[in-house]
């Protein structure tokens, strides 16, 4: 039997390594969560099927580098919380679905295509130094107890470990930049909803309550 690789446990919860038996969970809770609380998936009118498809693709991309992490409850093992992680030099090469033009993530790829873009300009980035943050989710009814905060913490110790230099994130909306600066994260490019294009229209100009999304990055080491 294959061990799971805890990295902490709480009174109520356990820290780990994600691994494929728990990816048809983890691909449901993420999307419960974004397509009700992330402001572009919920203009983007996403299903749970939709998005969860997604998630079960990236999720199977990044499992073999042991960056992504989740919490499961002790009792009944269910996962109520995620961070998905990879290495960003990795991730360009992805095996996921090529996305068509008439794809809802489209938009939400491009503008963070346009986040790193800004970001890593002029810099030269090698296998094993950028961790990046794909998406951060919790399951509603366990929000207000840190989880967020425990999985951002856990992951970037987790990859400092492994000797990651850098880790960053593209924060969505207000509550996980909070989580984020909470963290140490220092906000570096942002592109506001009301001002981002896609073919020349403001698509994400109805989004209230959150600017924009933030690109964040913390020093590891």
């Amino acid at each position: 039997m294959k061990t799971t690789k805890c990295l902490r446990k709480t009174e109520r919860l356990q820290y780990e390594i994600f691994e494929m038996e728990s990816l048809d969970a983890t691909a449901t809770m993420v999307a419960q969560s974004f397509i009700h609380s992330d402001p572009m998936a919920v203009v983007q009118k996403f299903s749970i099927t939709e998005f969860a498809h997604y998630v079960l693709q990236l999720c199977a991309a990044v499992a073999e580098q042991g960056l992504t992490i989740i919490a499961r409850e002790h009792q009944n093992h269910e996962v109520v919380g995620v961070l998905i992680a990879g290495d960003f030099v990795a991730d360009s090469s992805l095996k996921i679905e090529k996305l068509n033009e008439d794809d809802k993530f489209q938009p939400i790829m491009q503008l963070f295509e346009q986040l790193q873009t800004q970001y890593m300009l002029g810099k030269r980035i090698d296998k094993g130094e950028y961790l990046h943050l794909h998406m951060l989710a919790v399951a509603p009814e366990y929000r207000g107890e840190k989880i967020a905060q425990n999985l951002v913490k856990i992951c970037v110790e987790n990859a400092a470990n492994a000797g990651y230099q850098i880790a960053f994130a593209e924060a969505a909306n207000s509550i996980s930049q909070q989580v984020f600066r909470n963290c140490g994260f220092v906000a570096r490019h942002e592109i506001l909803y009301k001002q981002y294009t896609y073919h020349n229209m403001p698509i994400f100009g109805s989004i209230e309550g959150h600017s924009g999304t933030i690109l964040m990055d913390k020093e590891l080491n």
